[in-house]
């Protein structure tokens, strides 16, 4: 009978400990232009799809991949963002390439194709540009901020 008690409290403990599985997060962009010409704008839209999660923070990189710096980032909008809360707003590193962020929302929200934000590009030279969500991560509005990993998408940009 110990063996019993001694194997249930065991798989309580473990229960308790070990968190339970949430669902995913997804990042993705949406540009306006895929294709551009020396000196043209575009927007870039980051977006995000809770997936069936309330989520209330996120954090991240957008990270711009090209050989001859195709684009240049202009400036950031937060206007339609589903988050009211910016610890840290969109900021360009110092080399240029990457936007790192930090967004909240009193609340949470599960929102599909939510707007995160808008980065404004111009194209300086011709190539292509890879834009990447990278390091991205969503924390789940449970109280506990559970922490998930987003998937990201691409966009690629061709300049000519």
């Amino acid at each position: 009978m110990k063996k019993y008690i001694y194997t249930f409290i065991i798989l309580m403990v473990a229960t308790s400990i070990i968190p339970s599985s949430a669902s995913a997060a997804s990042v993705y962009l949406e540009s306006s232009k895929i294709k551009m010409f020396v000196g043209d704008t575009a927007i870039i839209t980051i977006k995000i799809n809770a997936e069936g999660t309330t989520l209330n923070t996120i954090e991240g990189n957008i990270v711009l991949k090209s050989t001859s710096n195709s684009l240049a980032v202009r400036e950031f909008s937060l206007a339609s963002s589903a988050f009211g809360l910016w610890p840290r707003t969109p900021s360009l590193s110092s080399d240029g390439k990457t936007v790192s962020f930090v967004g909240g929302v009193p609340g949470g929200f599960n929102i599909e194709g939510a707007t995160l934000f808008k980065i404004i590009v111009q194209a300086n030279v011709e190539g292509v540009v890879t834009i990447s969500p990278e390091d991205v991560a969503a924390f789940v509005n449970d109280g506990k901020g559970t922490k998930l990993t987003a998937t990201g998408r691409d966009v690629v940009i061709q300049v000519d």
